[in-house]
């Protein structure tokens, strides 16, 4: 596994248990996914199919074997594990200490453009959260450097892309920050390794794979 929640001093103490998976694991595959599940004991797992849109489900709206389309998933729910999965997408968890809830979203450029992250800090305020009692951590993700684009991305987003050599880039992680620019600087978590740079993460840009890695998250009961 990449990274657990307790090995983290911001998440160690609180109500919610995360777990990235890294390329060991993909989970693509309902068989590997279930083996993540087993360590969160008797849960059902919720998934989606990811559609770069910005679209927040919650999962008492959700039945266990349906097929959704769309980037995030809310839950105050102890029962169950979400999933979002990635391959230079980024994953952005939120997690409310004062409700017990959190937020779980799918955010690449297109979803991060279209404010997922700004939509699942909203949600989980229309829950009852206060922004000070918001908590986030950021995946790892493809870093700006191998993001390359076209003008066109350029022209509709130039204030989160870098020119380079005639070269466009776009910074996904400055996109996330801005919309993390409400939460309190100390209570946001940012993952520095590159899934392009990797190779013990999945990158579709680097390897047009089908694999996944993936953020596993639960409400302690």
């Amino acid at each position: 596994m990449f990274k657990n929640s307790k090995d983290l001093k911001l998440f160690k103490n609180e109500c919610v248990d995360f777990t990235v998976s890294d390329a060991s694991l993909d989970t693509s595959s309902e068989e590997e996914r279930e083996s993540v599940l087993k360590l969160f004991g008797d849960r059902k797992l919720y998934s989606l199919k990811q559609v770069h849109g910005d679209k927040i489900l919650d999962t008492k709206d959700m039945k266990k074997d349906e097929v959704y389309e769309a980037d995030g998933i809310y839950s105050s729910d102890p029962k169950v594990v979400s999933l979002i999965r990635m391959a230079d997408c980024s994953g952005v968890l939120l997690y409310a200490k004062d409700i017990k809830a959190y937020t779980v979203v799918h955010a690449g450029r297109v979803g991060a453009l279209k404010g997922i992250v700004s939509k699942a800090i909203n949600l989980l305020v229309a829950k009852g959260a206060k922004k000070e009692a918001l908590l986030a951590y950021i995946t790892p993700h493809i870093r700006w450097c191998n993001y390359e684009v076209g003008s066109e991305i350029y022209e509709k987003a130039s204030e989160f892309c870098k020119v380079i050599n005639s070269k466009f880039y776009f910074d996904l992680e400055a996109c996330i920050r801005k919309q993390l620019e409400v939460l309190e600087a100390n209570h946001i978590y940012y993952e520095q390794a590159d899934t392009f740079s990797s190779e013990n993460l999945f990158s579709y840009r680097r390897d047009k794979t089908t694999k996944r890695f993936g953020i596993f998250c639960a409400i302690r009961s």
